[in-house]
């Protein structure tokens, strides 16, 4: 196989030169949070804390699967896709050609997903205190679980969020959250496609 040499008008998508060949296949390239032979100890010690996304979880977001006709359209809009998930940056999908097939490499990159947010303010004789930590790539399964602690004048309020953006691999978007206040509790559930 050869990698790809890209002959197109200028107004044109220079991947429609593949378009009707057969995809023979996927390949992911996930790449570390902190890529390059430089990255220091503490940076790796710091990767280490990180599961990696799983490749099944970008597989599942795939628009393309061997043995489906190359598309340019699909293939844009799949990349498109796959920057819209908060825990991958830097996506390209490159294809490969090798006669009447074409293999793609899906590259992306991991990135830093577990955030602690800590807040204070006071203003109008008020005071604001908030702690929290919220993960949006737990375990590598592209789930997000936050937790967290405020307090605002004589108001406590302790919440935990979870969300499953495709629950059980499905389109099917699931979101619950639960408040426990001092004046009471509350949950909320959300599920949508």
């Amino acid at each position: 196989a050869v990698p790809a040499v890209i002959l197109a008008r200028p107004h044109e998508d220079p991947l429609n030169v593949f378009n009707g060949k057969i995809i023979r296949k996927v390949r992911i390239v996930l790449s570390p949070i902190f890529n390059g032979d430089d990255v220091g100890r503490v940076y790796r010690i710091v990767e280490s804390a990180k599961t990696s996304t799983r490749e099944s979880v970008i597989r599942r977001e795939l628009l393309i699967k061997e043995g489906d006709l190359f598309d340019a359209f699909v293939i844009r809009e799949n990349e498109r896709v796959l920057r819209t998930l908060k825990y991958l940056r830097n996506v390209s999908i490159v294809p490969t050609v090798d006669g009447d097939f074409v293999d793609l490499d899906v590259n992306v990159q991991d990135t830093w997903t577990l955030i602690p947010k800590v807040g204070y303010s006071s203003g109008d004789g008020t005071k604001k205190r908030f702690i929290g930590l919220a993960e949006s790539d737990l375990l590598g399964y592209g789930k997000r679980f936050e937790v967290g602690y405020e307090e605002n004048d004589n108001r406590t309020v302790t919440q935990t969020v979870w969300e499953d953006p495709r629950l059980w691999g499905s389109d099917i978007r699931l979101m619950g959250a639960y408040l426990q206040r001092n004046d009471g509790e509350r949950s909320y559930f959300i599920l949508d496609s």
